[in-house]
C-alpha cells in the first residue's frame, strides 16, 4: 500500500469518529506521504494534535496532559495504568495487541504525548486503539483517580458543573 492508501484509511476512521459524535471537530492540518496531521476537538472541548507518522510508524496525541512530567506520582500512576493494557487480565478488546504495537508515553516541553509505535503498517487497528487509549485515559484514569485538581488546573475542568459523588 502507498501512504496516500494509509492516508485515505486513516481519514475514514477518523471521520467515522467525528460522524458518531465522539469528536466535535476534526481538521486535517498537513498531509504528506511521511507524515500526517490533524486537529481533533475532543474532551472538554480540547484541541488535541494527532500526529500519524509513516516513515517512523508512529500515532500520537501530542501534550494528551499538558503540565505532566513522568516522574510525578501521577505520571508514575500514568505509566502503570498503561502498562495494564498489555496484562492479560485486561479483556481482550481493551488490550493492546502487541502485533498492533506498543504505547508509550512521551514527555515533552507542554507534557505527556500518547505514542503508538506501530508493528506493521495496520493504521485502521492503530487509529482506533489509540484513540480507545486516550478515551480510556479520561474516563477511568482521570476521573477514577485523586486527580481532580489536576483536571480544574490543566484540563478546564469547572469544578461547579461536575457532579462530585
Amino acid at each position: 500500500m502507498t501512504a496516500e492508501s494509509y492516508n485515505q484509511i486513516v481519514s475514514n476512521v477518523l471521520d467515522g469518529y467525528l460522524t458518531r459524535g465522539f469528536f466535535r471537530a476534526l481538521g486535517k492540518l498537513s498531509e504528506s506521504p511521511k507524515l500526517t496531521a490533524y486537529t481533533v476537538v475532543w474532551h472538554r472541548n480540547r484541541h488535541l494534535l494527532l500526529e500519524i507518522d509513516y516513515e517512523s510508524r508512529t500515532i500520537t496525541v501530542e501534550n494528551l496532559l499538558p503540565r505532566l512530567t513522568l516522574k510525578s506520582p501521577m505520571g508514575r500512576d500514568l505509566i502503570a495504568f498503561l502498562g495494564e493494557f498489555r496484562s492479560r487480565r485486561m479483556p481482550r478488546h481493551r488490550r493492546i495487541d502487541a502485533r498492533i504495537g506498543a504505547v508509550h508515553c512521551i514527555e515533552g516541553e507542554g507534557g505527556v504525548s500518547l505514542s503508538l509505535a506501530m508493528r506493521g503498517t495496520n493504521y485502521e487497528a492503530g487509529v482506533r486503539k489509540i484513540v480507545q487509549i486516550a478515551h480510556e485515559l479520561f474516563l477511568d484514569f482521570l476521573l477514577n483517580g485523586p486527580y481532580r485538581q489536576y483536571q480544574i488546573d490543566q484540563l478546564g475542568l469547572d469544578p461547579d458543573a461536575m457532579w462530585l459523588g
